[in-house]
């Protein structure tokens, strides 16, 4: 393809983007996905010189499309079939038997919905494996742009665990997989740039340290910690001085090193910029980005909300994992006890040895000399006289 032909398709496809943004997912699927593959090298380029907003943000929501969760499967609706009337008395039974009519299931409009979205999620899986494996440099960091775009646009809160009670029953239930998805780029993407994954995920973890672990952000980087990019420690380190939950996050620092503390520099030197922003600077970082996709034409509010009510409860599965962490190994006996509580006293340590010493037999018997100087009787004379009375 030209360069001629590629700067006139540009335009047409940032025009086309900003139509679609109010259509229908499905129609727009497989004409995202047949430009980006031909013309992702185009964009990406000029993303580098100024970012490409409508880009960015078609690669977000399609990367969450991806990963969406499905609710249990709809009870399928049976059409009742009137029953056969009974043969008649007389009638041949050899006679051909009419076939029976086969039960006929009416898919409901929701069961439609979820196989068409499963198919659509199929097929932005395979498009987005693919991406890495393009000729070229931009394959790679596309993927990337996609995940920072759901991160920075509030798109990551419909992957927040909600409950929703059903039938007398509470259900927690969310829109996308945070852990599947960040695991899914984050095995794709080369150690130099999964920085930026880890940046962006520590950072949503100290704008919102309430929602973060309902979306579980803080398990998806724990499972990734094995393959985490040079300066994770780092990260994980400023984060929780920036006010990131430390017990959220506390499975993450086991299996991180843990950095040396930075020295204070001496007067007249900078510090270092730091790699996250505060709390209240995420926040007006995020509404900037709003902004500027409600300027667009996007109706964001519709796409992710911008804030989310903190639930009461927490999940069960949430709920066990704290309650593992805060009981820790179980410990038996005096030996595994803590360093400070004092040492048992002697008086203790015979009772407890009596206690453990396996119980004695019981004594036998001896016979005492009145026993032994008793007289006897004559049992055996006696067996022999009625041995002989019997036999007589």
């Amino acid at each position: 393809m030209s360069s001629a032909t590629d700067n006139t398709e540009a335009p047409r496809f940032k025009q086309a983007l900003k139509r679609f943004c109010g259509k229908k997912k499905t129609v727009v699927i497989e004409p995202l996905c047949g430009w980006l593959l031909s013309l992702g090298h185009i964009f990406f380029e000029e993303h580098l010189k100024e970012p490409v907003l409508e880009v960015q943000w078609a690669l977000g929501w399609m990367l969450v499309e991806a990963f969406k969760q499905r609710r249990r499967e709809p009870e399928v609706v049976e059409q009742r079939v009137p029953e056969e009337p009974p043969r008649k008395r007389g009638l041949s039974w050899v006679t051909r038997a009419t076939a029976k009519p086969k039960v006929v299931e009416v898919p409901t409009p929701s069961q439609q919905e979820d196989a068409e979205a499963i198919a659509m999620a199929s097929r932005l899986t395979q498009f987005f494996a693919l991406l890495p494996k393009l000729p070229g440099k931009h394959g790679a960091p596309m993927l990337s742009l996609a995940l920072e775009s759901v991160a920075e646009s509030g798109l990551w809160r419909r992957g927040v665990l909600l409950p929703h009670n059903e039938d007398g029953q509470t259900r927690w239930l969310r829109n996308f997989s945070w852990p599947e998805l960040f695991g899914f780029v984050h095995e794709r993407l080369p150690t130099e740039m999964r920085f930026r994954l880890w940046r962006c995920s520590l950072q949503i973890c100290v704008s919102s340290p309430e929602l973060a672990p309902l979306a579980e952000i803080p398990f998806a980087l724990a499972s990734a910690a094995n393959d985490a990019p040079p300066g994770a420690p780092e990260l994980l380190q400023e984060a929780l001085e920036l006010g990131a939950d430390p017990e959220a996050l506390g499975p993450l620092c086991a299996r991180l090193p843990v950095p040396e503390k930075a020295k204070t520099p001496p007067v007249g030197t900078m510090r270092e910029p730091k790699l996250l922003l505060s709390p209240a600077e995420g926040v007006n970082a995020e509404n900037e980005r709003r902004a500027e996709l409600a300027s667009l034409g996007i109706n964001i509010e519709v796409w992710a909300p911008s804030d989310l009510e903190v639930p009461k409860t927490m999940p069960l599965h949430h709920r066990m994992r704290c309650a593992q962490r805060k009981k820790g190994p179980a410990r038996k006996g005096i030996e595994n006890e803590s360093t400070n509580s004092a040492p048992p006293s002697e008086e203790l340590k015979e009772k407890l040895q009596k206690l453990e010493e396996p119980p004695s037999a019981p004594p036998k018997r001896r016979r005492t000399k009145q026993a032994e100087n008793a007289p006897r009787l004559p049992l055996q004379e006696i067996r022999q006289a009625s041995r002989k009375s019997a036999e007589a």
